[in-house]
């Protein structure tokens, strides 16, 4: 009972569990354990505190995709902005879409989507200079030849560069933002996943452009008020 209310007491109060005299080898060895972990696992918990706590995401991305026809192509747009207050540079986004057979064996391949820019087709989107608030815009390329109402309508359609037939339900997209703080140059990566099921993510239409006016801040500009939505 001794060696019992000895252990509590190191437990719970200032005490030692080695301290305590007279024991076997098991007894230390879970001692020696136990003492390590009370003074490991408080540093572990602080350090995921403070990990979560300075971890600072400065993209934000909208909710839904728009599935509209551009150039000649059906293409999935998405938009985000620089939700700090600090500006980003050196922005490097691209698209990743993930399919997945619907026959067996089932076959789940990550592809590389070609995104179109102000340039031309391009591997990915480059934004030299974010500045805060200011919404951007990615355009992959999904189809060549069918029109996004069939699309949008779950219809089966050909991925462009590849030759796998398939349908948004078979779709996820992993959009992949990464660049540097200005302020301190310290460099993130920002992913967002879409899954295109027909269940409201993926909109037929044109995202609701927002009209600068430098005059304002980006908040205040006209459009912002339905960033989530399409335009009329």
């Amino acid at each position: 009972m001794d060696s019992i209310a000895a252990t509590a007491a190191a437990l719970f109060g200032s005490g030692s569990l080695l301290d305590v005299k007279g024991q076997s080898p098991a007894y230390y060895a879970v001692a020696a354990i136990t003492t390590a972990s009370g003074v490991l696992l408080p540093v572990l918990l602080l350090g995921a505190f403070v990990y979560k706590l300075f971890r600072i995401d400065p993209i934000t991305f909208r909710s839904t995709v728009s599935i509209e026809n551009y150039n000649g192509f059906t293409i999935a747009s998405v938009r985000y902005y620089n939700s700090t207050s600090t500006p980003l540079v050196g922005l490097n986004a691209h698209v990743i879409a993930r399919t997945r057979t619907t026959t067996r064996p089932v076959v789940i391949q990550n592809i590389r989507l070609s995104v179109l820019t102000s340039t031309g087709m391009q591997n990915a989107s480059t934004w030299p200079y974010s500045s805060p608030q200011v919404p951007f815009t990615i355009r992959a390329v999904l189809s060549e030849g069918e029109i996004a109402e069939h699309v949008s309508a779950n219809e089966e359609f050909v991925l462009y560069g590849t030759e796998r037939r398939v349908t948004l339900d078979q779709l996820q997209l992993f959009v992949v933002v990464s660049g540097t703080f200005a302020e301190n140059g310290t460099a993130f990566t920002s992913i967002k996943s879409y899954s295109l099921k027909t269940d409201g993510t993926a909109i037929l239409g044109h995202f609701q452009e927002i009209d600068p006016d430098m005059t304002k801040h980006p908040t205040k500009w006209d459009g912002w008020d339905n960033f989530e939505g399409n335009q009329q």
